[in-house]
């Protein structure tokens, strides 16, 4: 892209300027002020000169300032003043707090930039804009960063290459590991009485192999706590 990449001091003390008299709401934000010398540059009322850097007219003439900062504010009386070209919503966009950061100031350059494409500051939106029809005859334009050459323009000056805006889904947490249910218990259900043909030593070795007696222990009633019949 032809130009300079970088704005001049010039430039840069008239975006101030104008800004400032649009009442930016963080003065130090350079994206704001790129997305300003960039629309000076593409601006379509005529190659500004000398002080008027974005080609105000009056009566068809170039309007003549004698200092930088007095067709800043004469720039600005000319978006303040309107009423009917939607450069209100430039003033909105400038004046709106999307925070001190670096994504906020980009948030605020490119507000910027979309309000003066959908604006009737340029007759053709600077390709950034279509026409979307509706019922009834009713239609209203339809922003395109991608074929926009005033965001282009911007974003060369930057170095912005992709700007990609996702939404991100917080991770959600990993599942706890879950203890298995514990294994059933294998029960053996044993007589209670020895069978009869056991005797003496047998039958004690049969009631301690029984579960859930232990060792020397007898069951109820052979241990003298239950009275059998």
């Amino acid at each position: 892209m032809a130009g300079k990449r970088w704005a001049t001091q010039n430039e840069t003390r008239f975006a101030r300027a104008f800004l400032q008299k649009l009442g930016v709401r963080h003065r130090k934000n350079d994206f704001l002020v790129t997305a300003v010398v960039a629309w000076m540059r593409l601006n379509t009322h005529g190659i500004g000169k000398g002080n008027n850097l974005l080609g105000i007219r009056r009566g068809g003439k170039l309007v003549h300032y004698a200092s930088l900062e007095a067709g800043a504010a004469g720039a600005a009386r000319r978006v303040l003043k309107d009423k009917y070209h939607g450069y209100r919503a430039i003033v909105q966009a400038v004046r709106k707090n999307n925070g001190t950061s670096r994504k906020g100031y980009y948030t605020s350059a490119a507000s910027f930039i979309k309000a003066v494409v959908l604006s009737d500051w340029d007759a053709n939106h600077y390709g950034g804009a279509y026409t979307q029809n509706g019922p009834y005859g009713s239609h209203w334009l339809e922003y395109n960063q991608q074929t926009d050459r005033l965001y282009q323009k911007y974003a060369w000056m930057k170095g912005i290459t992709n700007v990609v805006v996702t939404w991100t889904v917080p991770d959600q947490p990993k599942p706890k590991k879950q203890k298995p249910p514990p294994k059933p218990q294998a029960f053996h259900i044993a007589q209670l009485y020895a069978p009869e043909y056991l005797v003496g030593a047998e039958t004690k070795a049969f009631y301690d192999a029984r579960h859930p007696y232990g060792l020397n222990v007898l069951p109820p009633g052979l241990d003298g706590t239950l009275d059998l019949p």
